[in-house]
This record gives C-alpha cells, sequence and structure tokens, in this order.
C-alpha cells in the first residue's frame, strides 16, 4: 500500500451541486496529475437525507449526487484510468437520536434483528461491485450492527475480491483539564483489535494519528509526534500496512465537528507529515482543490519513498525532525532552513529535503 494515494471524492455539501458524478468524472486528468490511486465516492444508494448517510432503498442507485447512469459512468472512467473506487456502506440502525426505519432492497424490506440481514448486506456489496466499485468503506463500526456486520463480511468468501475501509471513530483520552493525553495507546489498540479479528482484511482511518497531529501542529507540541518507543504515535506507529492517515473529512471539517485547522500553514504542515510518513493519505475533496499546487509537490516526494522507514531525531516542543529511509529529511515547526540541503518542499512551518 506504500505508494497508494486516495482522494475524499465529495465533501458534506457535494450534493447541492447537482451532477456531482459529473463533475468528478470531469476532474479525472487533474487527479491523475496527484497520482490518486483511489477515490472514495459518498453513499450512493437513495436516501432519506441528501447527504446520503440514510438509505431508503439501498437498491436504487439514484441519489443527490447523480442518476444510477451517472455514477456508472464514473465508475467507468475510473477504471480506464486505473483508478479504484470505495463506496460507502452505511448500515447503523440508531445513531444521534434516529431509529432508522427497516432496511429495504428493492422489494425486500427487514429489520436490524432479521437472520437474513447479514446475507442481504452481503448481496448489496456483490451489486456494487458488478457496478464497478473496488473498494467498500464501512461506516460507524463503533455502532451495533456495523461492528459485527464488518466481520461478517471481511470473512465472506464471496467477497474476497472486495476491499475493505473501516471507521472506527472514539472518544480520545484526555485528562480532568480536557487536556489531550500524551499517549493513546487503548485509543489505537481499539483500532488495531479491529484489523487483527478481520485476519488484516480491512484497512483502517487513523483517528488516533488525526488527533495527536492536529493538537501537535495547532499548539506546538511536537513532543507528542512519538510514543515511548519513538515511533510514529498512531495505528501507523503499529500497524502502517493496514492504515489509512488523514487530516480531515465530511464529518469532521464539513460538518465542523473536529476540524484538523483553519490555518493554511498547519493544514500543510498536516499533509506533509502525512506525506512522508507510513500508512496511506487520504486526501480531503476541499484541500485537493485549495491545496492542490503544495499536494502535487508533496505527492511527488512520496513517489520517492520506497520503505517509509521513520528515524525520529526530535521530537521536542519547538520542532519535530525525522528522516525518512535515511534519504529524505522533515522538520515540522521551528525548522530553521534546510542546512544548505537539496530542499524539496518548504513552507512557514515545515521543510523537506533530500540527506
Amino acid at each position: 500500500m506504500a505508494h497508494e494515494l486516495i482522494l475524499q471524492g465529495f465533501n458534506w455539501h457535494s450534493w447541492k451541486t447537482d451532477k456531482h458524478y459529473n463533475h468528478v468524472r470531469s476532474e479525472i486528468d487533474k487527479i491523475n496529475r496527484m497520482k490518486i490511486t483511489k477515490i472514495w465516492l459518498p453513499p450512493s444508494s437513495k436516501s432519506k437525507h441528501p447527504e446520503g448517510y440514510y438509505p431508503i432503498d439501498y437498491a436504487d442507485l439514484n441519489s443527490e449526487y447523480g442518476t444510477e447512469k451517472e455514477l456508472l459512468s464514473l465508475l467507468d472512467e475510473c477504471k480506464s484510468n486505473d483508478i479504484k473506487t470505495i463506496g460507502d456502506l452505511v448500515c447503523w440502525s440508531e445513531f444521534s437520536g434516529y431509529t432508522r426505519e427497516p432496511y429495504k432492497f428493492g422489494e425486500h424490506i427487514f429489520d436490524v434483528h432479521s437472520p437474513e440481514m447479514y446475507e442481504n448486506f452481503k448481496d448489496y456489496v456483490l451489486y456494487l461491485e458488478c457496478a464497478g466499485f473496488t473498494d467498500i468503506r464501512l461506516d460507524y463500526l463503533k455502532s451495533h450492527p456495523c461492528y459485527d456486520l464488518g466481520l461478517y463480511l471481511t470473512s465472506n468468501e464471496s467477497l474476497k475480491d472486495m476491499n475493505f475501509v473501516g471507521e472506527y471513530w472514539d472518544n480520545m483520552n484526555y485528562d480532568e483539564s480536557s487536556f489531550l493525553s500524551h499517549y493513546q495507546d487503548n485509543h489505537r489498540q481499539a483500532i488495531v483489535d479491529y484489523i487483527d479479528r478481520t485476519n488484516g482484511r480491512i484497512n483502517m482511518f487513523d483517528f488516533t494519528l488525526k488527533g495527536i497531529l492536529q493538537e501537535a501542529i495547532n499548539k506546538n507540541e511536537f513532543w507528542r509526534l512519538c510514543d515511548y518507543a519513538n515511533n510514529p504515535p498512531g495505528v501507523n506507529g503499529w500497524y502502517s500496512s493496514n492504515t489509512i492517515t488523514f487530516i480531515d473529512n465530511h464529518d469532521t471539517l464539513g460538518q465542523h465537528l473536529w476540524a484538523f485547522s483553519y490555518d493554511k500553514e498547519n493544514i500543510i504542515a498536516g499533509y506533509a507529515y502525512l506525506m512522508t510518513h507510513p500508512g496511506t493519505p487520504c486526501i480531503y475533496y476541499d484541500h485537493f482543490y485549495d491545496l492542490n499546487h503544495e499536494l502535487n509537490i508533496l505527492s511527488e516526494i512520496r513517489e520517492s519513498i520506497e520503505n517509509f522507514q521513520v528515524e525520529i531525531k526530535d521530537c521536542s516542543t519547538e520542532l519535530y525532525e525525522a528522516t525518512i529511509d535515511d534519504k529524505i529529511l522533515i522538520r515540522i515547526g521551528n525548522h530553521n532552513g534546510g542546512d544548505g540541503k537539496n530542499v524539496l518542499f518548504q513552507s512557514n512551518k515545515v521543510i523537506i529535503a533530500e540527506l
């Protein structure tokens, strides 16, 4: 997974633009230039809510993002450009005061307690695979029935060719004064446990790293960026092959629930970290446009890295410094320039150079 790069191909308001699938299809050249290998698309089924996260008929692929025909055209365009596509599977039954209506697949209707639930969702994933999706994101794994359904789908032999991505977003550890604790091992262990329970069949979003990285960069607390073993502090420090790292998504920034930062320099520094460190980075839709120039440079740097072997040299209040594969130097914070080295990327808060 070392050189995979994911684009979240929508934000919370993309449905408002009308013909969103057609818009993404029109950007394929720009997506290729950034060396994107996968696009995460919004929930594709007919939904009670326009964002797609309240499906009312899974079998109906006409959504606020576009028609079934437009979706299939986008999937075909991605396939012809060797870009994989991630479909979003939403299966929660209760969330934030909502209790879902029974699940509906065309004429077939059943509730969360139905013995047919797993089998019907398995058939739905096969349906999406036939449509052209190569990956499935499992939404809200912290809830029942999503947690158990994810285990069932990832272990099902008929889905052996499907790739899976999981979202397990839990609360991080804070002390009594709301200060983020330095070590978050139980937080990342919960994510790693799910990977292990699927025998490595699923890749997980690194919410641990997101929480630590945004705290470190926004507050200049760079000592947070190493764990007790001097390794990266997120899931990427333990299980990088199955880790998807990210700055923001449709919830954290799109709904302003846990935004990384509203400071451009801090966001750039965050992506500089992701692009040079273990894990597969996922670029948020808004940042793809707002930071297109910077992200194109960073994606080129990422292409030059082979093994993503990180040696942390400094992890203090003022500076984070690490070498990658003994050939790339990254400094975040008070970096004081490149010491005469060949600088590959530089901003006010980060510098990347060749050793």
